[in-house]
């Protein structure tokens, strides 16, 4: 079936979703699949084991369409914005930490130096004019289930 060929497979009903798609040799030859520059690898080597902190997974993502935004605004202008490090671990702006790493462009990396690293997350996400009112309040949902002191 022509779709299938594509990437898209036909579900009961109408219903299509995405099969997981594996470009051919051609598509990898694309810029999107081309990971082979040094720059690239040297800066996956340096910080491709960063991981997002827990906290910072109390709010949720930016959208495809902001976050590709985000990844050739930083290909443009370069990376001006601290991303917030504690315990070895991303705890605030992971978006433009991973835009960074697409756009292959260093971060700028500084460590959390205050005393309560989850008031801060909850600071900076909430003042962030990105959230809309949905997402601010699936991020308190999920900050009531936390279990306590974590």
């Amino acid at each position: 079936m022509v779709l299938q060929a594509i990437g898209l497979k036909i579900m009961k009903g109408t219903a299509m979703t995405f099969s997981k798609y594996k470009p051919g040799k051609a598509a990898r030859k694309h810029p999107i699949y081309n990971f082979e520059t040094q720059e690239e690898v040297a800066l996956r080597m340096r910080f491709g084991n960063l991981e997002a902190h827990p906290y910072s997974k109390l709010f949720p993502l930016m959208d495809f369409v902001s976050k590709n935004e985000l990844i050739y605004d930083i290909e443009q202008n370069g990376a001006h914005e601290d991303v917030i490090l504690f315990e070895n671990k991303v705890l605030v702006r992971w978006d433009y930490f991973d835009a960074c790493m697409k756009a292959v462009k260093e971060p700028q990396l500084k460590n959390f130096d205050g005393e309560d690293p989850l008031s801060f997350v909850i600071s900076v996400n909430l003042q962030s004019s990105k959230l809309d009112a949905s997402q601010r309040a699936w991020a308190a949902a999920k900050l009531a289930a936390a279990p306590a002191g974590q």
